[in-house]
């Protein structure tokens, strides 16, 4: 009978990923580790591309539907445990799931080269300046407005996209043809490092007329021919790369990132902060336009130095620093949240309007001298440590605080002095042409007023 245990401990549990579809290229460490394991999980299809590695005495499990259910299961199964992943199970993968279900340090990860990787090596690129956007394992509007929104950004060279059933190759290829005003080269590649790789590419602006493919010995063919060869493939777990033909390439600055020397690109060429679809935010709560407005007033982001430090609490997607960098582009804001994955998405978004800012996870009061040196603080996500974050706050700097509870409203307020209610009705069309109104929550903005000569 198979040993089992209810436990979880020292790193039983592996997560390897395998760069190719076929199974076939594999790290000795990973194949190593799975020679080694009593219980396999993964897909069905993986499991089958590994039969010529798997033995008999080893059990397999499939993954269940939902996948979150396998780990309910893993602490019955017998150790050590091998769970198969594609690529980099760190991107879009198995790994969040695994870091919120499991104990900490009870399993570890052995990343593959992602496709994406490959997908550039394979053209013989960089791709430290290119843009990547998943559309497996994730929203796929967010996805949509996204990619749209980095089509508009000319500073923009390079795009990688992770394909899903829903939208795979051919789709991304159509649907970047479709959304870029400039002309993009697209490259699609599907069943990276097995036999059946196959790496298709055109023009966008060639596509209504004549497109073409690399593959060895190809010729030019219409778009017609690339239809009929792409219609073959399985293209849901392909990678579509785009490089932008342009001759602007070497006179637009290179996509700035969080660690980069201060960069702006044209605010004409930025999504505006103020617009209810410009910000990533993958279903994550965040603050609507018309709070930002009021919150960005109660701070007197107008009346603050050259180049003043403003750090914004419980930050959440980024959407106050951000929209305080737009209306004033030389401000250094830095970021303070304790969610790695919403910090994740307040890089891109800093990213995707090309600004800078300082990131740093953890709880608003645990880095209390980033309070001290700034001139503007924002509070948000809820919080209710106001008084605390008040008590580092100097006493010639701006100070406001968004609330959603009555009772953290009336206690900000008492604290602070200063108390409004933020309430936002938008219309919708009714059957017949008229309109109704249908009311946001209502947010509570406290702030500390200032005598304007205060210095």
């Amino acid at each position: 009978m198979t040993e089992t245990s209810n436990e979880i401990g020292g790193t039983e549990i592996s997560i390897v990923g395998l760069a190719s579809s076929d199974g076939k290229w594999i790290q000795p460490a990973v194949m190593e580790k799975i020679r080694q394991a009593k219980s396999i999980v993964g897909s069905s299809s993986k499991i089958a591309k590994l039969s010529w590695l798997i033995e008999p005495d080893q059990e397999v499990f499939e993954f269940p539907s939902p996948m979150v259910d396998i780990f309910d299961q893993i602490p019955t199964m017998a150790k050590p445990v091998v769970v198969l992943a594609s690529g980099d199970p760190g991107y879009f993968g198995i790994v969040r799931l695994a870091g919120e279900r499991l104990p900490k340090n009870s399993f570890e990860v052995f990343p593959s080269a992602s496709s994406v990787a490959w997908a550039f090596a394979r053209l013989g690129t960089n791709w430290e300046d290119a843009r990547v956007i998943s559309f497996h394992g994730r929203n796929q509007n967010d996805s949509l407005d996204e990619l749209a929104n980095v089509l508009n950004n000319p500073s923009t060279m390079k795009l990688a996209l992770i394909s899903s059933p829903t939208y795979d190759g051919r789709a991304l290829g159509q649907t970047i043809a479709t959304m870029a005003t400039d002309e993009w080269e697209i490259h699609i590649f599907s069943d990276l490092l097995s036999e059946q790789e196959s790496h298709f590419a055109y023009s966008t602006r060639a596509y209504s007329t004549r497109a073409y493919s690399t593959r060895a010995n190809s010729t030019k063919s219409s778009p017609q021919e690339l239809e009929s060869q792409l219609a073959g493939k399985n293209l849901d777990f392909a990678v579509v790369v785009a490089i932008r033909k342009s001759d602007r390439y070497d006179k637009v600055p290179r996509r700035p990132t969080t660690s980069s020397p201060l960069q702006r690109i044209s605010h004409l060429n930025r999504p505006s902060a103020f617009s209810s679809r410009a910000f990533i935010t993958q279903d994550n709560p965040f603050t609507k336009p018309e709070v930002r407005a009021v919150i960005l007033s109660k701070l007197r982001i107008d009346w603050l130095e050259p180049n003043a430090q403003l750090v914004d609490l419980g930050a959440g997607v980024g959407t106050v620093g951000i929209s305080a960098l737009a209306l004033r582009p030389d401000l250094n804001v830095t970021f303070v949240e304790k969610n790695p994955h919403r910090l994740d998405i307040i890089r891109r978004n800093l990213d995707l309007f090309g600004f800078t800012g300082n990131l740093i996870q953890g709880d608003n009061c645990e880095f209390p001298e980033v309070i001290s040196n700034s001139e503007a603080i924002f509070l948000g996500g809820g919080s209710s440590d106001f008084e605390r974050v008040e008590s580092l706050v100097p006493h010639n700097s701006s100070f406001a605080v968004a609330s959603a509870s009555l009772e953290h409203a009336n206690r900000a307020g008492a604290l602070l002095g200063n108390l409004c209610q933020v309430s936002v009705s938008h219309s919708v069309s009714l059957a017949d042409g008229t309109l109704r109104l249908v009311s946001d929550n209502p947010v509570f903005i406290s702030w500390r007023e200032l005598n304007q000569h205060d210095t």
